[in-house]
Order: structure tokens, then C-alpha cells, then sequence
């Protein structure tokens, strides 16, 4: 008998935070906190809250926020929430970020504030946390961009963004999904996520201004690395301060500059500490949140951070360089595999591209093995819903009408 591969066609990407905010502001314009509306998100017995705040000094240089909460006002133990504020100028290019950054101690909240930048224009929160309360595993979480302005504008009668002429032109070019490069890693501004199906997971090599004013990609996974647990979590933090400067990569991955991770990160437990840090965040930031930083230069040097953000990723590599794993994996790593692993319907291992599996509508698909011969097929079969689904409904929910039915 043939096995059959399935895919459950309501798969979770899962949880990014993009909370976009945008800007178009005379010189003379005081700080200003953009679109702080709260969202709910979060499993069946814990509701946390997040939103995203862009701020505009009088000179019209620009800073990002991100903020998390339970929002019951719990105490969660130290690793259970993690935060990260970016900020991309008007071309989709990361200018400034925190790096994702979690509580080392118990804490209701956590927040994240970038350093300042010229170029600011459009703030993006991100986040990752423990999805249930007594499940030791993250995930990422993605939401519909808060927006102010006309530009990354959410349009919800066509479901989609309003993007920038700039990056509109970038999507005509590419309108079936990010490009790839040499490794079939995608790369571009991350500004572009849902902006239609082939636009549903952020590129590998995300579009930014290094040091120096040097344009190029850094790797969403070292902005925000995987981590298992939150004693993953916790550890990671106390490495953070010495692992802050990052490789700056061409589209091909190869390292031509820098980009430093810098701001200010908070954490507390009660109302009047969260008041404190929201007033903090909205003071302009300035020298107090930037921290100097000696930049390498040395090929050896620039060889060792390309290690460790090689490292920072969780997929395996084939013996060409190109990455492969499970698609379970995807929620809680943040970002696809070029191949995803699969069973063909010969019941032989081996993988199917990512960006086929992932946007395939019912049908068969080639499977390869790892040096990317073709040595079978894996069947995409139409999701039909059990009795009693309703749009919506949770994973734990869902599973339990499968069990029962």
C-alpha cells in the first residue's frame, strides 16, 4: 500500500510579530507614539498582549519600540518572553535593531527600544514566547501590521499592504515570492511579508544598512536565533553583550561589513514599572542606549562571526550548503528550509523544495534526495475539514475533533 504524505493546509506560520508603523512628519514634530492599540494572542489558558510603537524626535530622526505582557498581569519565570523593536527606513532596509531579547528574571512584561536613526520610518515588533503555560517551547508569533499613514498601510478588504513605490517596483519584479540565491536562500526587505500567499514567511537574508552606512542582508536567525527552552532563553542572554556585532552579508551570503545590535531592553512585574519604561521609551534615547563597539575588520575576524551566525541556524546543510528540515519546525524557528523533509508516497525519505511545499495547492510534487536527485513523489491532498470545524479554532482544538471524529 502507498503512503501518503498530508499536509495540514491551515499549517501555522507562526508567530511573528510585525506590527508596522509608519511616519511622514514635519522637522519640527515632538516625540510622538504611534498606534499602541493592543492585540490578543496566545493558547487556550494564557492571553498575552503586544504592540509596536514608532517615535519621532523634533529633528525628524526616528525610534522603535516593541512591547509584551501577560495580560493578566502574571509573573512568568525567567526566558518565558522575548522581545525585539525594529526599525527599517523607507526602502524596506533594517536600519536599527535590538536583536531579540528575553527577561532573566520573572517579569509581566518586557520591552525593547531602538537606538535612533535618521532614516527611521516604519517601526516592526517581534516576538517570541511560551505559546502554553506549562509547554516548554517557543514560538514566534505574527501578527497584521499597526500602521499609521498611508504607506504599509493594512488594506482588509483585499486582505493585503499598501507598500512605498520603491518596494512596489521590487514586488512587480518579483511577484511569485522572494528571489533566491546561490543556496536557495531568499532575501529582500522583510517589509514584504503578507503581501500576498507567496509572501508568507520573512526571507533568510533580510535587506539592511550595516556599519558604515553599507548596504546589504543579515540573517533573520541572527537577529532572532532559535532557542528550545527558557533556560535556552536565559543563557543566551548572558552571551548577548559580547555577540551584539553581526555579520553583514551580499546576497550570496558572503560577509562585506557589520550590523551592530544596540538599544535598551526592560523588564518588571508591576503597573507603575510598566508606566516607568513606557515614559522611558518615549524620551529620545539617544548616547544612553548606544553603546560603542569595536568594529572588526580583519578577514579572520569577519570569519568568526560568519561561524557563529552559521551556527545560529537549527536546519542541517547538504553538502552543497543549502539548508533542509522538518516543516514542523517552521513556527517555531521563524523562517523556512530551502527543502522541507518529507516521505514519498513510496514510503522513501527525502525532501521537497520549501517554497513549492509550502505554497502547492493539492498535487504531486517532486521528492529528491539530499544531493537533489529525484526519487519519488509526495502527494498534497486537499484539506477537508472534520465535523465541527469552525474557522479559528486552536491546534488543541482541531486535534481533538480529528481524535473524536
Amino acid at each position: 500500500m502507498k503512503k501518503t504524505g498530508k499536509r495540514l493546509c491551515s499549517l501555522t506560520l507562526a508567530l511573528t510579530l510585525c506590527l508596522g508603523l509608519c511616519i511622514s512628519v514635519s522637522a519640527k514634530q515632538a516625540a510622538i507614539q504611534y498606534n499602541t492599540e493592543l492585540t490578543s494572542i496566545g493558547g487556550i489558558s494564557q492571553l498575552k498582549e503586544k504592540y509596536s510603537s514608532l517615535y519621532v524626535g523634533e529633528d525628524s530622526s526616528a525610534w522603535a519600540s516593541a512591547w509584551l505582557r501577560d495580560k493578566a498581569g502574571n509573573t512568568l519565570s525567567a526566558g518565558s518572553l522575548g522581545v525585539e523593536a525594529r526599525l527599517y527606513n523607507k526602502d524596506g532596509e533594517l536600519c536599527a535593531s535590538t536583536g531579540m531579547r528575553y527577561n532573566t528574571k520573572p517579569a509581566s512584561f518586557v520591552s525593547a527600544v531602538t537606538t535612533i536613526s535618521s532614516e527611521g520610518y516604519c517601526s516592526c515588533g517581534h516576538i517570541r514566547t511560551i505559546y502554553f503555560k506549562d509547554f516548554d517551547s517557543f514560538r514566534v508569533e505574527n501578527d497584521k501590521r499597526l500602521t499609521a499613514g498611508d504607506d504599509f498601510a493594512y488594506l482588509p478588504e483585499s486582505n493585503s499592504y499598501k507598500f512605498p513605490d520603491k518596494l512596489l517596483a521590487v514586488l512587480k519584479e518579483n511577484e511569485n515570492g522572494y528571489p533566491v540565491n546561490r543556496l536557495g536562500e531568499t532575501y529582500g526587505s522583510a517589509l514584504l511579508v503578507g503581501y500576498n500567499d507567496n509572501y508568507t514567511m520573512p526571507p533568510v537574508l533580510l535587506s539592511a544598512v550595516g556599519s558604515n552606512g553599507v548596504h546589504g542582508y543579515v540573517r533573520e536567525a541572527d537577529l532572532s536565533p532559535y532557542l528550545a527552552t527558557r533556560k535556552d532563553a536565559v543563557a543566551y542572554m548572558s552571551k548577548l553583550e559580547r555577540n551584539r556585532i553581526l555579520p553583514l552579508y551580499d546576497r550570496d551570503g558572503n560577509v562585506i561589513g557589520t550590523f551592530v545590535l544596540d538599544g535598551s531592553f526592560t523588564s518588571g512585574t508591576t503597573a507603575k514599572e510598566l508606566e516607568s519604561a513606557q515614559a522611558a521609551a518615549a524620551a529620545k534615547p539617544g548616547a544612553q542606549t548606544s553603546q560603542s563597539v569595536k568594529l572588526p575588520t580583519a578577514k579572520v575576524e569577519l570569519a568568526k562571526l560568519a561561524k557563529r551566525s552559521q551556527d545560529n541556524c537549527p536546519y542541517q546543510r547538504n553538502s552543497k550548503g543549502e539548508t533542509y528540515g522538518s516543516s514542523a519546525a517552521v513556527g517555531n524557528v521563524g523562517y523556512a528550509p530551502v527543502w522541507v523533509t518529507v516521505v514519498s508516497t513510496d514510503g522513501d525519505q527525502g525532501v521537497v523544495q520549501s517554497k513549492d511545499f509550502f505554497l502547492a495547492k493539492p498535487g504531486v510534487l517532486p521528492v529528491y534526495n539530499l544531493e537533489g536527485k529525484v526519487i519519488g513523489e509526495f502527494l498534497i491532498e486537499e484539506f477537508v475539514p472534520p465535523a465541527g470545524y469552525k474557522p479559528g479554532m486552536s491546534m488543541e482544538e482541531l486535534k481533538t475533533l480529528v481524535k473524536d471524529g
